[in-house]
């Protein structure tokens, strides 16, 4: 009975990812998609009383920002007010800033800096350079983050930020769950978005846009303008 409900949710979710098939890259496996939110809703009973439909929401949601569930790019999981939560990891952060860029990111780069780590900041021929050591295993308390994009072109860019930063995000969002619970994720993903306020990045439509930002979050930052957003 299981295994026939499995193939029936499967079956709904292809036939809605169909529906946008003209949306979504060319090579998108959408059998594997929905295959991948039927296994994370096994994974989460608590997901298993909401309608198919509304599961199928969050399904073309995720495939529309070309985020993977089980790479841990978005977080499906129960919200407020009785709705399902769409979250962007600092996984999905950093894959959409890649694929969204205007101008051609070779990587991007976020890590947590502990007590013991050096970094170092200083300007050659009037560019910025960062340089950072961390010892393997350090379990030192966090006091910062930071993050590196590197451009195709050889150029980079990066952020800071201390502790006292950090812990600003976390109470403009009301200390979520997922700052509770994923401290350093939740840092790695505010540095990141804050790093792409220096980089121009393309988007299909405002839903996306706002996402990325954290329109629908608490921690949300309007200094992000539309500057470096746009919509084509």
């Amino acid at each position: 009975t299981q295994n026939k409900q499995e193939l029936t949710m499967s079956g709904y979710f292809t036939s809605e990812l169909e529906r946008i098939a003209g949306a979504l890259p060319e090579d998108f496996n959408k059998q594997r998609f929905a295959l991948g939110f039927i296994s994370m809703i096994q994974d989460h009973p608590e997901l298993q009383k909401y309608p198919k439909e509304e599961l199928a929401t969050a399904v073309v949601r995720a495939a529309q920002d070309n985020l993977d569930v089980l790479n841990g790019e978005v977080y499906i999981h129960e919200g407020r007010n009785g709705k399902i939560g769409y979250d962007i990891s600092y996984k999905g952060m950093r894959k959409m800033a890649i694929e969204r860029s205007v101008k051609p990111v070779d990587n991007i780069i976020a890590k947590l800096i502990k007590e013991g780590d050096t970094v170092d900041e200083e300007i050659v021929n009037g560019k910025a350079h960062i340089h950072y050591k961390s010892k393997f295993g350090n379990n030192g308390a966090i006091i910062g983050v930071m993050a590196i994009c590197t451009f195709k072109d050889g150029s980079e860019i990066y952020e800071i930020m201390t502790k006292e930063e950090i812990d600003a995000c976390k109470a403009k969002s009301r200390n979520s769950g997922a700052w509770r619970d994923f401290y350093g994720e939740q840092a790695k993903k505010s540095v990141i978005r804050r790093l792409c306020k220096q980089i121009t990045l393309k988007f299909t439509d405002k839903r996306q846009a706002d996402d990325f930002v954290g329109a629908n979050e608490f921690n949300f930052d309007a200094s992000m303008s539309s500057n470096t957003l746009i919509l084509f």
